[in-house]
């Protein structure tokens, strides 16, 4: 599933998607790019559009902090499942690979 907060994309995926998405880059010729918006993201991207669409051409873009599940909780009719701090999917990355 995919959220939006203040026009920045937010991705929903399970544990087990990442793993399988992750393992098909990692074996892939292709760089990507993962981005994991906090609240203070969200806030700058209000304000600086070149930095919301940096975020927005991410080929993820995962919440990581707590913040963006109560934020889509209140600002939306959503509900965030799933939740990936950056430092913990650097650790699954390095890993997988």
């Amino acid at each position: 599933m995919i959220h939006e907060l203040f026009g920045v994309r937010i991705d929903d995926r399970s544990s087990t998607e990442l793993k399988d998405l992750f393992q098909k880059w990692i074996e892939s010729d292709r760089s990507h790019v993962i981005v994991t918006p906090n609240a203070e993201f969200l806030l700058i991207a209000r304000k600086q559009d070149e930095f919301k669409a940096l975020l927005n051409q991410s080929d993820l873009s995962l919440a990581d902090s707590v913040s963006i599940r109560y934020a889509i909780a209140a600002l939306t009719n959503e509900t965030l499942m799933h939740r990936h701090p950056g430092v913990d999917l650097l650790d699954e990355l390095c890993f997988l690979a």
